[in-house]
């Protein structure tokens, strides 16, 4: 067995990979913020974690997946703050207000990077682990939403005496419908001129009809159906 003088080989490999990633993500981390990610080379990243070109790819296959790899971490503690932030109860509006404020600041740090970050996210290889981190993150947000919506409807359908309460519908659908108005106005606010409260305010104003839609839904005799079309002719 190893003793003092004689340190485990195995424990020595791994903390030198640990060192090795957590340099390479301390190099990949500042030169996107200093640079932006089109003007930044995985060679560059490599010098300034100083260690090889090819090293850089044992921890991240492509420059996108180092860009995910550094953005999940600042995402990941932007939803955190979000979710320790946000109240225990009151309105639907403020609720979601409180949960997607900080996501939409966390965006706007910086345009370039945010826009790399959606693609990459949206359009990356299903077998990088990065990628994949960033999808569990953007289905992390989701259920915050919907949890959300579910507890509005719950308060809002509760029911009187001796009538039960309406049960909630599948709250998944709105979550994603929320979601993806805050993705693709981020996307869009990293082309434009629009301030963060600018962009704020329109993607609660959209959010705010989706969670209406969500809690007051359309009796179903509302809509015609194709015989009733038909018998009208």
């Amino acid at each position: 067995m190893p003793t003092d003088d004689q340190p485990n080989p195995a424990g020595r490999r791994e903390r030198n990979k640990s060192d090795k990633q957590q340099r390479i993500f301390d190099a990949a981390d500042a030169l996107f913020a200093e640079r932006g990610y089109a003007a930044v080379t995985t060679q560059q990243i490599a010098e300034r974690a100083d260690v090889a070109a090819g090293t850089v790819f044992r921890y991240a296959s492509s420059k996108a997946e180092l860009l995910l790899m550094v953005h999940n971490q600042r995402y990941r503690r932007a939803l955190e703050y979000a979710e320790l932030h946000l109240p225990p109860a009151g309105q639907v509006a403020e609720r979601l207000a409180a949960l997607l404020t900080p996501i939409v600041h966390f965006g706007r740090l910086n345009d370039e990077n945010t826009a790399a970050y959606g693609q990459a996210m949206l359009f990356g290889s299903s077998h990088e682990p990065y990628r994949t981190e960033a999808l569990q993150l953007m289905d992390r947000l989701q259920q915050r939403v919907a949890e959300v919506l579910t507890t509005a409807w719950a308060l809002q359908h509760a029911g009187s005496p001796g009538q039960p309460a309406l049960p909630a519908p599948d709250a998944a659908p709105a979550a994603r419908a929320i979601y993806a108005v805050l993705l693709f106005a981020s996307i869009q606010a990293t082309h434009t001129d629009v301030s963060v409260e600018h962009e704020l305010a329109g993607i609660l104003s959209q959010v705010d009809v989706i969670s209406r839609g969500y809690l007051h839904p359309a009796p179903a005799h509302n809509a015609t159906s194709a015989s009733e079309l038909h018998d009208s002719v």
